[in-house]
């Protein structure tokens, strides 16, 4: 994604049916957590979800 090698790319969303249990709470919250969106999201090539010092996942 951040090579600009695929031609077509869209936003990653996460859905729940509802209010999300316990389980799945916590599996968002590592997702979205700073130290995810820092370190695995750009490793696997993807933009993270904030990308500037202002923002809590930078």
């Amino acid at each position: 994604m951040t090579t600009n090698t695929w031609k077509i790319w869209a936003y990653e969303h996460m859905y729940t049916k509802g209010k999300p249990n316990a389980s799945t709470a916590a599996f968002i919250n590592y997702i979205q957590s700073k130290n995810v969106q820092k370190t695995l999201v750009p490793k696997l090539g993807y933009i993270p979800r904030y990308s500037d010092d202002r923002c809590p996942y930078a």
